[in-house]
């Protein structure tokens, strides 16, 4: 699952949890499909249902915050 993949990272202080996407590749040849996920929330409130089960090939990206000074 992606938040057990989350987890498992070193805690990252910049990292935005609330827009994670997942690149997935449903058929060979065509453009990957992008989901986003809101892992925080998952992560917080214990809300498994909206977790997402990873496949062979999916690849992860983790945005960083944005920071106003």
């Amino acid at each position: 699952m992606l938040s057990d993949v989350i987890l498992q990272l070193p805690r990252n202080e910049f990292a935005n949890l609330e827009k994670v996407q997942v690149q997935r590749i449903e058929k060979e040849g065509e453009n990957p499909r992008k989901i986003v996920v809101n892992v925080e929330t998952i992560l917080k409130g214990n809300d498994r249902s909206k977790d997402l089960e990873l496949k062979d090939g999916d690849r992860i990206f983790i945005p960083a915050r944005r920071i106003l000074f």
